[in-house]
């Protein structure tokens, strides 16, 4: 059954959020994710979301995906776990979804581990070796490959830093040692040094203490253009930042792969696929890497 009645029988947990902008991105990752493991059914999985901004028609079509796609299922309201004081600009491609994942193992809370994926990802191999490696520690995650956010945050000797878009949470761990409480600490006394949003607070609270995955489950754009993998080696994409393979179309490196899935799951090609102009999409791409890159030196 998929209801929110379901009785918990897994020890791991598949976190995702949602939000009302999300929902094609969402299907599309859900549905290369259950073609990704072999067995479902060990896992439950948690849909996080704010039913205060989400619509109820809206968490209604999320249902449906879930319905169509996952074994078990169950959506957790996020609303009254979200602290006041977290802001963001209204130009971040993010949303307050992006923060559900700080607090998540407070709700999702009777599960020994937690695997958090972004939906702006795409899963291309299987990934069953991912839950088959042994967590040590209170998170584990892919490197960045970003040595300015790691001087950035950590000072002039630099550190470590990693991306946010899979992270595997240790819950017993997390919860014994207080994070809920440092999360909340370093949202309201470190917010001069967050930049990059949960993504900031998550390293601040867990620097060179985090478990590292093997880079070929988050394969983002600076990971990318850093070490330049082998294609055939990636298991999941992570279309990182604002440009998104649905907004800019082929601009971005592996934007097809996403846009055939998109032609593969609906039988249509996407509207930015069939209808680009190309001239337009080239100034408005100029004109948003501009943009983004003075916001990445303010």
């Amino acid at each position: 059954m998929h209801t929110e009645e379901n009785k918990v029988k897994n020890s791991n947990a598949i976190v995702l959020s949602i939000d009302k902008n999300f929902l094609i991105p969402f299907e599309v990752f859900v549905s290369t994710l259950i073609r990704s493991i072999s067995d479902t059914s060990i896992f439950h999985f948690a849909i996080l979301y704010d039913a205060k901004e989400t619509p109820q028609a809206i968490v209604s079509r999320y249902e449906e995906i879930c319905i169509k796609y996952l074994p078990e299922f169950k959506l957790y309201d996020c609303n009254d776990i979200i602290p006041e004081n977290i802001v963001w600009n209204a130009t971040d491609h993010v949303s307050k979804a992006t923060y559900f994942r700080l607090f998540s193992f407070s709700l999702v809370s009777d599960f020994d581990f937690l695997y958090y994926f972004d939906l702006d990802m795409l899963i291309l191999k299987n990934i069953d070796d991912l839950f088959e490696i042994k967590i040590e520690r209170e998170i584990a995650a892919v490197d960045h490959y970003s040595p300015k956010d790691e001087i950035r945050l950590h000072g002039e000797t630099g550190g470590s830093y990693f991306n946010a878009g899979l992270l595997v949470f240790n819950n017993l761990l997390i919860k014994n040692n207080g994070f809920m409480e440092k999360y909340n600490k370093i949202l309201i006394n470190e917010r001069e040094r967050i930049k990059w949003h949960d993504q900031d607070v998550l390293n601040i609270a867990h620097k060179d203490e985090w478990q590292r995955l093997p880079y070929y489950f988050n394969a983002t754009k600076s990971l990318i253009a850093s070490i330049k993998p082998n294609p055939q080696e990636i298991k999941i994409i992570h279309y990182d930042g604002w440009d998104k393979p649905w907004k800019v179309g082929y601009s971005r490196k592996y934007s097809k792969l996403w846009l055939d899935e998109y032609h593969t799951l609906f039988n249509i090609k996407h509207p930015i696929d069939s209808n680009i102009d190309f001239l337009k999409v080239k100034i408005k791409n100029y004109l948003l890497k501009i943009i983004d890159k003075l916001v990445r030196h303010a």
